[in-house]
């Protein structure tokens, strides 16, 4: 049976999945192994130099991912409405959604107010991905290829330049070597001097499954 598990992304790395530039994401490994590395066992599951297991995140190959991302809820009569930051909003009947969650949403005091990812309810996600694989590599040790599938945006088609994040509103720059657009994009989520780190990371590939965009409507 398939496992249904949560995963956050922020509102750019959505909108990434939703014009199907993202299929692949990297996530620390936690606690980090010691400088002698990790190895892998034929199981699929991770070991540190020791022999401690360490646990594969966002379950199996085929297991289903539901995306928690930026969003606000209120109640209009028999109606819960959840809208996210691209304009598209959801829209359940109350008695769709179970007492449980019936009842949080309640008892909430920011309902209507923009809320982080990690409190959407399973109910009110859209956008639905099924892990293809999972492997561990250095951060720093990502491909041209992979870049690419992290969701980097290209602002400049016809010299293929990709974008280079975290720079004031007012500068744009680009690069034509992808990963290192990717690498500023990872140090405007993860803070200065994070890509000199060099972590051990989850590399997590999906496809999508479920996802309904700006009209209401699934996309292509």
């Amino acid at each position: 049976m398939k496992k249904e598990i949560p995963i956050a992304f922020s509102t750019p790395m959505v909108e990434a999945i939703v014009e199907k530039r993202k299929t692949m994401t990297r996530r620390i490994v936690t606690p980090q192994p010691d400088r002698r590395g990790i190895l892998q066992s034929r199981d699929l599951s991770y070991e540190d130099w020791e022999g401690r297991p360490i646990k594969l995140p966002y379950g199996n190959e085929g297991d289903l991912l539901w995306v928690r991302e930026e969003h606000q809820i209120w109640q209009k009569g028999e109606y819960w409405m959840c809208k996210f930051r691209d304009g598209h909003v959801m829209i359940k009947y109350v008695s769709e959604i179970s007492e449980k969650v019936n009842a949080n949403l309640l008892k909430r005091k920011t309902l209507g107010q923009w809320q982080r990812g990690r409190f959407l309810p399973k109910e009110f996600a859209r956008i639905w991905l099924e892990r293809t694989e999972t492997v561990v590599e250095r951060l720093q040790a990502i491909t041209f290829k992979d870049a690419v599938s992290e969701g980097i945006e290209m602002v400049d088609k016809e010299d293929e330049g990709y974008k280079i994040y975290g720079l004031a509103d007012n500068i744009t720059s680009n690069t034509t070597y992808a990963p290192d657009s990717f690498k500023s994009l990872w140090e405007s989520i993860n803070g200065e001097g994070s890509w000199k780190v060099d972590p051990w990371v989850w590399v997590v590939g999906f496809k999508v499954v479920e996802c309904w965009g700006l009209l209401g409507k699934p996309v292509d």
